[in-house]
């Protein structure tokens, strides 16, 4: 099931003027903890002092092509769940990290989180926040630290994916934004240090997982898998409630997809055509895409897509999945073996490459 897709453009802002008003606050430790062992929350009073060590928030980092865009369409914005998502708009990627102002941070999303309603859980929700696979997650220990000290006490939820269905879904998603590689060139790129690249290292799992535990709290870090979402969606959708304190729906879209796969022979004549179609970060932004180009290639790149038999979309589905399979055969292994450690999750189970236990 392809539901995900990665985050829109960067995008920039600037810290306002705010006011103090409700909060959503983790209390004194004296006050018990929920059945996750985790502070229960509760809301200030206007004129409240609010301090960054109080601010609690569910933060979803995703990664990419792990359902996020469901999530974050049809469970993180339903406000009759007892659900606030706050808009990240700005980021906490795509900045120098010497530039970066954990006061400034706090200052313009403070305020957002203390007008939420009261029994709200506030929720950010941002793929890009595990880091970006077409550039090999090269920012997200920076991330997590920026996290951190703008949200010391925040929920962590990050969805992992079984790694050879992942890396393709990416590869397809790297055409659609304009890339032009082929496949084997996308996961063997000529890496020579001016710009970062795509990394297998990106989807060794249990390095991130790992270091947000230490960051936060191994009881504030929950990790679920994709394949739950995929075949037992209340169990997923369960566990995001328990970790999160609130109300579990009674009927949601499940089955609805969002940003399902195309066939792979448009993905391959996008691949081929992408330079005057698109202009992109992904193909060094283009000189020669053009509106011209995309008015005329895109419509004849949809009905070949819808056109070319299923035979023919299976085979190259086949065959590039295959590829995939190859080029990372037992390469996640230990990775997947110290994920289960961390997480207690059965990868093996679900289709993980995991080593035997030593």
């Amino acid at each position: 099931m392809k539901i995900a897709e990665p985050g829109s453009r960067d995008v920039g802002g600037c810290i306002p003027t705010v006011q103090k008003q409700k909060a959503y606050l983790s209390p004194a430790s004296d006050k018990g903890t929920d059945e996750t062992g985790i502070e229960p929350v509760q809301h200030g009073t206007p004129g409240d002092a609010v301090s960054a060590d109080l601010i609690s928030p569910l933060i979803h980092i995703g990664y990419h092509k792990t359902a996020s865009t469901w999530l974050q369409r049809h469970f993180f914005s339903r406000h009759d769940l007892g659900l606030s998502r706050i808009k990240m708009d700005l980021p906490f990627h795509n900045l120098h990290p010497l530039r970066f102002s954990a006061s400034a941070y706090r200052s313009h999303y403070h305020p957002k989180i203390l007008q939420t309603k009261k029994g709200e859980v506030p929720v950010f929700s941002l793929e890009r926040l595990s880091g970006h696979p077409h550039s090999g997650g090269f920012d997200c220990k920076d991330i997590a630290d920026r996290l951190k000290a703008v949200f010391p006490k925040a929920r962590i939820l990050m969805v992992i994916r079984q790694q050879e269905g992942a890396i393709l879904s990416c590869w397809y998603q790297y055409v659609k934004k304009g890339g032009t590689g082929s496949l084997k060139n996308y996961l063997r790129p000529r890496a020579d240090g001016h710009v970062p690249l795509f990394h297998r290292d990106h989807f060794s799992y249990d390095a991130l997982i790992e270091y947000y535990q230490g960051l936060f709290g191994t009881k504030r870090v929950k990790v679920l898998p994709f394949e739950w979402f995929r075949d037992e969606p209340s169990k997923f959708l369960t566990e995001i409630v328990k970790f999160g304190g609130f109300e579990m729906p009674e009927s949601l879209p499940i089955r609805k997809k969002r940003n399902k796969a195309a066939p792979p022979v448009k993905v391959l004549l996008r691949s081929r055509f992408n330079l005057v179609i698109r202009r992109d970060t992904v193909n060094q932004c283009s000189p020669y895409a053009s509106w011209l180009g995309a008015a005329i290639l895109l419509p004849l790149i949809e009905t070949a897509g819808r056109l070319t038999p299923e035979g023919i979309n299976r085979r190259y589905r086949r065959r590039w999945q295959d590829f995939v399979d190859r080029e990372f055969s037992g390469y996640f292994a230990q990775s997947n073996r110290r994920t289960q450690e961390l997480t207690g999750l059965d990868l093996e189970s679900m289709g993980y490459q995991v080593a035997e236990a030593v």
